[in-house]
């Protein structure tokens, strides 16, 4: 696109259109003049972090195509992995929840391995159905410390006996 071609789709554009301009900063730069989004782009950077933020005045220099940024070289990995659903239909044995549990350990364990992490702990939490109140509703989470961190299907599926969770006292 050409510089014309931005100018001119840029005073089309009303400056609360812009992500990050609420209500009050547009009330804000309406009071100065400043109703486009080219308006903005072409405003004082400094002007605009003095009589509104940081924030804003990154927005100006964006609108010009300075990176505001940073990159991070590297992603951090997840301090949380979680693998959960809804069943589609309602769920009677305990045995059918069992296998729902271990497909979602070995998804999570499989999130692990991807990003080569390790997990120091598994969580399962179960709840009944919140959109029929009619019924008795139950809900139970347990987290259950690793003794050695792992991303090992069997290993953190070892960990999980769902029987033993579901009926202990609360």
């Amino acid at each position: 696109m050409t510089l014309a071609a931005l100018d001119e789709l840029f005073e089309r554009i009303e400056v609360g259109e812009v992500w990050g301009i609420g209500r009050k900063i547009n009330a804000g730069l309406e009071a100065i003049g400043i109703r486009t989004v080219r308006q903005l782009r072409d405003a004082d950077a400094e002007l605009m972090r003095t009589k509104f933020s940081v924030v804003v005045e990154r927005t100006v220099r964006e609108l010009r195509g300075v990176s505001c940024l940073e990159l991070q070289e590297v992603v951090p990995g997840k301090q949380q992995i979680m693998s959960s659903r809804s069943f589609g239909q309602l769920v009677y044995e305990l045995s059918e929840l069992e296998e729902a549990v271990a497909n979602y350990v070995a998804k999570a364990a499989e999130k692990l391995r991807a990003q080569d992490s390790l997990a120091g702990a598994v969580q399962v939490y179960i709840r009944t159905n919140v959109f029929k109140p009619e019924v008795p509703q139950y809900q139970r989470a347990v987290t259950v410390p690793l003794p050695e961190a792992s991303s090992d299907t069997r290993v953190l599926m070892g960990r999980v006996a769902l029987g033993s969770y579901l009926h202990a006292r609360e």
